[in-house]
């Protein structure tokens, strides 16, 4: 294996996130936030923060979405449906992921709320 040194380290940024209200989950299952890393041929990391306030929430699991290096749709798991099913709760969920140049990466809901209520606020870093 040849290693290739990094002339200057990557820096990570804010690529994306909800508005300071946050994202009320709902029935469905919407896109909370995406970005899309340029297809230039390099790796590129994500670093997905998830802050989730339940109120007896049945359902509303929360995934990061992405495409990993080897061309594989992936679908990770950041905060389990009915994370909070007897009161008031926050989850702090992150995730640490390469992925694919030109591939959309998403915070999605990956089940609706059948009961309850929940707030998510959620950030992509990367480069």
């Amino acid at each position: 294996m040849t290693l290739q040194p990094i002339a200057v380290a990557p820096v990570m940024g804010l690529l994306a996130a909800t508005v300071p209200a946050g994202f009320p989950l709902t029935a469905g299952t919407p896109t909370i936030i995406t970005w899309t890393p340029p297809a230039d041929g390099k790796m590129h990391r994500i670093f997905a923060i998830l802050n989730l306030t339940a109120n007896a929430m049945t359902g509303g699991q929360v995934n990061v979405t992405f495409t990993d290096l080897a061309g594989n749709a992936q679908s990770r798991e950041l905060v389990a449906a009915g994370s909070d099913s007897t009161g008031f709760a926050t989850v702090f969920a992150p995730g640490y992921f390469l992925v694919e140049g030109g591939q959309p990466v998403s915070v999605v809901q990956a089940s609706g709320v059948s009961a309850g209520t929940a707030t998510a606020w959620a950030e992509l870093w990367g480069s």
